[in-house]
């Protein structure tokens, strides 16, 4: 009885210190969103899609998408944001934060990013969407038609994936810190 009462408390009391979770951004191979298993060609340009689904709706939204170390062949050429953005500072690789006008229906496409590949991309090549590097809490950051503020979870995609690839399972638990003492309080009588 005591650890489904100690059980209860620790739900009870994390519920406000949890910040809300909302949708997903994704790099995919189209501007819809429907396909995150993308094909590279061995040589010339490749478009990559940023695209938010899910609830709530955006409006501003800060991330990072930089270059993933197993692309060592291409070379970041540009991003690409639809004109509804306003003018935002800061790029895909090291962090940026785009903002519309007008609250965007999920899905949306956030941006596209341009790729120049000199050799083939290796097979089972993966790209995530990152927090901003220079945001404090160490996850994506959005707001919707509010101001209010969410986090996105950022999706991994794969580059040339076939069936030897494995499936990463990222699970974001977004906590509260805390010391042991507290912890420690808790049990103590």
């Amino acid at each position: 009885m005591k650890k489904l009462l100690f059980v209860f408390l620790i739900l009870l009391l994390s519920t406000n210190d949890v910040p809300a979770q909302g949708g997903k951004i994704a790099v995919y191979a189209d501007p819809a969103g429907a396909e995150c298993d993308m094909i590279a060609p061995g040589l010339g340009l490749i478009i990559f899609y940023v695209v938010y689904t899910g609830t709530p709706e955006v409006q501003t939204i800060a991330f990072s998408a930089p270059m993933p170390a197993c692309m060592s062949t291409a070379v970041w050429l540009e991003d690409y944001y639809d004109a509804t953005y306003i003018l935002p500072p800061g790029n895909s690789q090291d962090g940026i934060v785009l903002s519309h006008f007008s609250c965007e229906p999920a899905p949306t496409t956030v941006m596209s990013i341009t790729y120049f590949a000199s050799f083939p991309l290796p097979s089972c090549c993966y790209y995530t969407v990152l927090a901003h590097p220079e945001f404090p809490s160490g996850l994506i950051e959005a707001s919707d038609c509010d101001g209010n503020t969410f986090f996105p979870t950022g999706l991994m995609s794969t580059i040339n994936g076939n069936a030897s690839c494995p499936r990463p399972i990222l699970i974001t638990v977004p906590t509260r810190e805390t010391t042991w003492g507290k912890v420690k309080a808790l049990f103590s009588e």
